[in-house]
């Protein structure tokens, strides 16, 4: 049963937070949102989720939802979490019962770059062929996802013998704020313009792991 909070719960929420609890669709096939006035949240830790010479971070807090808000929604693990103020979404990764304080204490991830998504690139994927003036079949584009946050991470560069032409090679690790299943077939347009061929693709299999993909770029 929802409870009122105590005097001494409301100690832990001495700055209260505006957020939206998020149900994901996958659970109940369509997203239900709770808006609540009061949440109370604790940094936790700070570390870094991927190689990424120190740029991408998770940051984990311990948030603080009400009874008396929830009605008789109980969060669960995958749930988000929408911070009012910021903007910034966590993925419930555990929910504790405090039964005596009368809230339910998450422990919360945001996978972000601790740096910044400074760059965006547009996610193209191969939707027919043609005929190329070879008589070649080629395929052609199509954008499935424009304006993406990302960040390249240059890992290697050497020059190769390429379509005839000495061109340098040019090997990238890309980190996405979320996870679009990509595949091997697909392009990633930086907004310089340069194409990057995607390799290999890590797909997140775990709500508390991130997205990324390995490119080449050719050319100068």
């Amino acid at each position: 049963m929802p409870v009122t909070l105590t005097t001494k719960s409301r100690r832990f929420m001495p700055n209260p937070v505006e957020a939206t609890l998020t149900t994901p669709a996958v659970y109940t096939g369509t997203a239900v949102s709770v808006d609540l006035e009061r949440t109370g949240w604790h940094d936790v830790t700070l570390k870094e989720q991927a190689a990424s010479r120190g740029a991408y971070q998770a940051g984990d807090q311990l948030v603080s939802l009400g009874y008396d808000e929830l009605d008789d929604t109980v969060p669960g693990v995958g749930w988000r979490i929408t911070q009012g103020a910021t903007g910034l979404v966590y993925t419930i990764l555990e929910v504790v019962q405090a039964n005596y304080l009368g809230f339910y204490r998450c422990t919360a991830r945001n996978l972000a770059l601790a740096a910044g998504l400074y760059e965006t690139c547009t996610i193209k994927r191969p939707s027919s062929q043609r005929i190329d003036r070879s008589g070649n079949r080629e395929p052609v584009f199509a954008t499935l996802a424009s304006s993406v946050p990302c960040r390249f991470q240059e890992e290697s560069a050497q020059e190769v013998e390429w379509a005839g032409k000495r061109v340098m090679e040019r090997r990238f690790t890309v980190f996405f704020d979320t996870d679009y299943t990509l595949t091997n077939e697909d392009q990633l347009v930086r907004s310089t313009g340069a194409v990057h061929e995607i390799v290999a693709v890590t797909n997140r299999e775990r709500i508390d792991e991130i997205s990324r993909a390995d490119t080449i770029h050719r050319g100068y």
